[in-house]
């Protein structure tokens, strides 16, 4: 692919790449490919740089009604009260005042969230009036005329320029997620798993547990019909310390990190996923994994303080030994990309 942002060297290269191997479907692994994907399935002209866009880019991410509810925390939550799915305490701010008359009425602490962000960047924890107004100001720095211009002007427009800003509430509780293969707005097959540890305060899992929530499970039922999503997404949850049904915190148009768990957790979605593609039917009722595995993802088992304290907790290595280039590429990434070495109150008991 292209290096840079314009929508037209990538989107051309995707497209094909995409013509050139007849895939029927195209599985996003980050939220920037999800907006390519999204970019090009809206091109009223069919083309880009010249290009025909595939019937299989339109085909990949479901209804386009909902591709800005399946990206932004906002509408995620919006659709989610609207069939009932339990969410947490949140509303939309357009100033510091607002922001913190709202989080007065919440109780502290409180997160400030950018309505479109990933990997816990732009979601900011704040115990008083002055952190508030502090992280707001900051988070509207971010955003401006000028970078609009810029983005503009580079062909970037696929790239949000300005979204909401979202405060909620803090939960006592333990992060958990669920991974799903949904087809044509039904839901195929799923994984569910709680979080043992995090990259960092916000961001996302470097080991899990394998688990079955049924409150996850038909939340993520309802949101993928509500949506019409397509192809595997997966949703963040909390599960409150006060015995509170788990809440819905955001959605993921794409795969997670614990789709790789595969047999470890008795779970084919590779298998599923091609049988629907090449015409078979869909299950009548989601296939859920039945394992309880405790697992280190993958890259982080490449990192020595982590691989050593996975050994000692008993917990699977997430490790892809037949593919060396992948291997040697993570070992190698640069320092910044790696998590911080374990800590015994970083890690679920």
């Amino acid at each position: 692919m292209p290096t840079g942002r314009a929508l037209a060297p990538l989107g051309r290269a995707l497209c094909e790449a995409v013509a050139a191997s007849g895939a029927k479907l195209v599985v996003p692994g980050c939220e920037q490919s999800v907006m390519i994907i999204q970019a090009l399935a809206n091109r009223k002209s069919g083309r880009i740089g010249g290009v025909p866009i595939p019937p299989a880019i339109a085909a990949s991410l479901g209804d386009p009604a909902f591709y800005a509810a399946s990206l932004l925390k906002s509408q995620t939550l919006a659709v989610a009260r609207s069939v009932g799915v339990p969410v947490p305490e949140s509303v939309t701010v357009h100033s510091a005042a607002m922001a913190v008359m709202a989080a007065e009425q919440i109780g502290y602490p409180v997160y400030l969230k950018e309505s479109f962000s990933w990997a816990g960047r732009g979601v900011t924890r704040c115990n008083d009036a002055a952190a508030l107004r502090a992280a707001f100001a900051a988070t509207r720095r971010s955003f401006g005329f000028a970078r609009g211009v810029v983005r503009r002007v580079l062909d970037h427009d696929w790239w949000p320029v300005q979204t909401d800003i979202d405060l909620q509430s803090g939960i006592a509780g333990q992060a958990a997620m669920i991974c799903a293969l949904a087809w044509h707005g039904k839901m195929v097959a799923g994984v569910c798993a709680e979080k043992l540890a995090p990259i960092n305060s916000n961001g996302p899992s470097i080991a899990v547990q394998v688990c079955h929530d049924q409150v996850m499970v038909d939340s993520a039922e309802k949101m993928i019909a509500a949506m019409g999503l397509h192809g595997l997404v997966s949703f963040d949850y909390m599960l409150p310390d006060d015995g509170r049904p788990a809440l819905l915190i955001e959605c993921n148009p794409r795969p997670v990190a614990i789709l790789n768990l595969g047999v470890q957790v008795g779970m084919d979605f590779a298998g599923l996923l091609a049988d629907l593609v090449h015409g078979g039917a869909a299950p009548a009722e989601p296939v859920l994994a039945t394992g309880s595995a405790q697992t280190l993802l993958f890259p982080n088992a490449l990192d020595p303080a982590w691989h050593c304290e996975a050994l000692a907790r008993g917990w699977h290595l997430d490790m892809p030994i037949n593919e060396p280039d992948i291997v040697a590429a993570m070992r190698d990434r640069p320092e910044h990309e790696r998590p911080a070495a374990p800590m015994a109150d970083s890690i679920a008991a």
